[in-house]
């Protein structure tokens, strides 16, 4: 058995358990929330057993954003202005004829 099927018999259970002694009760029994069961419940009303197998939650395929070539160097000229603190700070907010 493949790790999807394992999960989709898990999931017929719990629905079948719910029917059998109430939803909360099986939701208890199962550690889920009464949510994640009725999704459950209407994915396999809907699309029969092919809506329970588990959904995949990595990036799809296509193409990737660019940033600019000098982004980058933006960025990083950015953090070295900052890390300075109020010390650091103080020559550039200062009066220019200032005490």
């Amino acid at each position: 058995m493949t790790p999807d099927q394992i999960i989709q018999g898990m999931q017929l259970q719990v629905i079948r358990r719910a029917a059998a002694i109430g939803v909360s009760a099986a939701c208890r029994e199962a550690g889920i929330s009464r949510m994640l069961l009725y999704r459950w419940q209407n994915r396999l009303k809907q699309y029969g057993l092919d809506g329970l197998h588990p959904r995949r939650q990595r990036a799809r395929p296509g193409p990737r954003a660019q940033l600019p070539r000098h982004a980058d160097q933006h960025a990083l000229g950015s953090r070295s202005h900052t890390r300075r603190g109020a010390v650091g700070a103080w020559p550039r907010i200062s009066p220019a004829g200032g005490a």
